[in-house]
């Protein structure tokens, strides 16, 4: 079973998982960054606990900027997560209307967003402006962000599964002779 059940959710079960927790850890204590993620992998979970979580511990908000079809799921994530975290959720289109150095705090980007041509260059000068950044993409996404999400952190869903169980090895025995 894929430590992600569904593509269309938030899910925060998800944040269990040893090497999901690590990651999220890794980019709080950086105060930022990007995950690069297989479908499946829960990085949509990771980009927002990570910014709940970030802009709690610098008494800032976070500005999750998410497909409008998952804003409910996503504030319900955050009110599970982080409580205390001030949040606000808006899409890429809200987004690319904001004034030029309006986000402060923590800007928390799924790049799937990024697809749209005439939102990659607003959300280039939010995230300029935004006191930490945090992206999370797949390998096909947009890389507008790149260079701005630093560290780059890539998981893979090979990351999240056990080890192969171990065969036993093979003895080989003398030929009986009779």
């Amino acid at each position: 079973m894929l430590p992600y059940p569904r593509s269309d959710r938030v899910d925060s079960s998800v944040l269990k998982h040893p090497r999901i927790a690590e990651v999220v850890e890794t980019l709080v204590a950086a105060g930022g960054g990007r995950i690069t993620y297989d479908v499946g992998g829960g990085g949509r979970e990771m980009l927002i606990a990570a910014g709940a979580r970030l802009a709690a511990e610098t008494n800032t908000q976070v500005t999750i900027v998410e497909a409008r079809s998952l804003h409910s799921d996503v504030r319900a994530f955050v009110r599970e997560v982080q409580p205390e975290a001030r949040s606000a959720v808006i899409s890429a289109e809200e987004a690319a209307l904001q004034p030029v150095g309006s986000i402060n705090g923590v800007l928390a980007v799924h790049a799937d967003v990024l697809r749209d041509a005439d939102v990659r260059k607003p959300l280039l000068a939010m995230a300029h402006s935004a006191d930490h950044l945090l992206v999370a993409r797949h390998d096909y996404s947009d890389t507008t962000l790149d260079a701005l999400a630093t560290p780059g952190i890539v998981l893979r869903l090979r990351d999240l599964m056990p080890p192969a169980p171990r065969p036993a090895p093979i003895t080989l025995s003398p030929p009986r002779w009779t």
